[in-house]
């Protein structure tokens, strides 16, 4: 077992332990359309491809349907 040393969270997979630790001491990643922020890429990615893209696209067929 794998505890955080910030939050003290336990892991059973130390690499996951130590990603979780990186997210716990900042939060460095920014959504461009919510300024919803984020502690690691990979979720900011995942957050714009549910919540932006469906809308962006969605916003590309109503404006070239004028």
């Amino acid at each position: 077992m794998f505890k955080c040393n910030v939050c003290e969270k336990v892991f059973t997979v130390k690499s996951n332990m130590l990603r979780h630790e990186k997210s716990d001491k900042q939060i460095k990643f920014s959504c461009g359309d919510c300024k919803q922020l984020f502690s690691r890429r990979d979720d900011l990615v995942n957050h714009v491809q549910k919540k932006h893209v469906a809308y962006i696209y969605e916003y590309r067929i109503f404006y070239c349907a004028i």
